[in-house]
């Protein structure tokens, strides 16, 4: 059976198009949980060690990575874009919307070599998330900076309710209905 030169020539560079994507999405991705995110389950075994962590509402993505599941490999990375949304405490299963769809779902062993089990073909996820990779520092230190006064705020809030609870005891004792 021929096939069309030109044809052949465009299904391969759609190959390193899609490798080269993989490549570096999976390494920046994998060091951006590291350092970002949170282990939610680690099983030591002697024959493999499973370490799955997440990282959620980071520029409008959340992130999963399960990795070194033996010691021949077996990686799993997940990757969702919620722009306006908010994955909620308590896991990726109680977030607004009742079911979410990965934008990327990707196992791996070694690089070059990608098992794809989801993969948005839609541009404006992949060129938001190289966005986010490239700025991640600055992204991580305008969420701690929101993270911070939002538990100034609580603390100033807590303060005012303790300074209200102690009027309204005093107010009590005085006789005074507020």
């Amino acid at each position: 059976m021929a096939y069309d030169h030109l044809k052949t020539e465009q299904l391969a560079n759609k190959i390193r198009i899609r490798k080269e994507f993989l490549n570096q999405v999976v390494n920046r991705v994998t060091g951006l949980v590291r350092k970002y995110g949170k282990v939610t389950k680690r099983d030591e075994c002697h024959s493999h060690t499973r370490v799955v962590s997440e990282l959620r509402n980071f520029g409008n993505f959340t992130f999963e990575t399960d990795l070194g599941q033996t010691d021949f490999g077996g990686n799993d990375i997940m990757i969702w874009h919620h722009p306006g949304k908010s994955f909620r405490e308590g896991g990726l299963d109680f977030a607004f919307d009742k079911e979410w769809t990965p934008v990327l779902d990707v196992y791996f062993q070694v690089k070059d070599e990608y098992e794809v089990k989801a993969f948005n073909e839609e541009t404006n996820w992949q060129k938001t998330l190289t966005f986010v990779l490239k700025n991640q520092d600055k992204i991580a230190e305008r969420i701690r900076k929101a993270q911070n006064k939002a538990k100034k705020k609580l603390v100033e809030w807590r303060q005012e309710d303790k300074e209200m609870i102690g009027l309204l005891a005093e107010a009590k004792k005085l006789g005074i209905e507020p």
